[in-house]
């Protein structure tokens, strides 16, 4: 994310340019696009967004974001934008696969006895496996083209996500409580951004999901 406030026209390219191309395709094979944003493409004032509300984004990553969104829906067919944020599970196989904020916060927890975690960005929470079985749903159900929501239920700061993974997981360790300033970066985050999900099934909370990781 920060890497796009240095590269725009890469990230503009990866996150609209080419979504649109694969939009046109799919759209003259008549077959389904689903294509995963974010909740980066809001600004964080109103707090919580439905599907419906206007976007706003702060950094160069969220208006790449939203400039897939609006690109992919210029190609008709059927196509499916599911907005998600903060996803965590089993990492990938592939050696760029990046390591997500719990298995961050477990590889801390056994080198530090204190960690400093951000408390005043709010999140939604989105479990892999979760994420999937969602979308295979959606694709079954084959709902209207548009715009879906799709986290686990609930939100939570980086300090509370981070707290209840020590808990969950049995780590005697304190965390601290610290404003974003405190670790400096390129583009600029939303305060809260939380989604709702108001067109699909709700999702399990969060920290159901979470103890179901950490237990596997």
């Amino acid at each position: 994310m920060d890497g796009a406030e240095d590269r725009p026209e890469q990230a503009f390219l990866l996150n609209a340019e080419l979504p649109a191309a694969l939009a046109r395709i799919t759209a003259e094979m008549g077959v389904p696009l689903v294509h995963y944003s974010t909740n980066y493409v809001f600004d964080g004032v109103q707090g919580e967004y439905a599907e419906a509300d206007a976007p706003a984004p702060l950094s160069v990553y969220g208006r790449s974001k939203l400039a897939g969104e609006r690109r992919i829906a210029e190609q008709g067919g059927q196509w499916y934008v599911l907005r998600t944020a903060v996803i965590f599970g089993p990492k990938g196989e592939s050696a760029l696969s990046k390591k997500s904020f719990v298995d961050i916060m477990l590889d801390l927890s056994e080198k530090r006895d204190t960690i400093d975690v951000v408390s005043d960005e709010i999140n939604n929470l989105t479990y892999a496996p979760d994420l999937a079985e969602a979308t295979r749903s959606l694709l079954e159900a084959a709902p209207a083209s548009g715009i879906y929501h799709l986290t686990n239920t609930g939100g939570a700061s980086w300090f509370d996500c981070a707290q209840e993974i020590f808990r969950i997981a049995g780590r005697s360790v304190a965390t601290i409580p610290v404003p974003a300033a405190r670790f400096p970066r390129k583009a600029r985050r939303p305060a809260k951004a939380l989604l709702l999900n108001t067109k699909q099934p709700p999702l399990r909370p969060w920290q159901d999901a979470l103890r179901e990781f950490l237990a596997s």
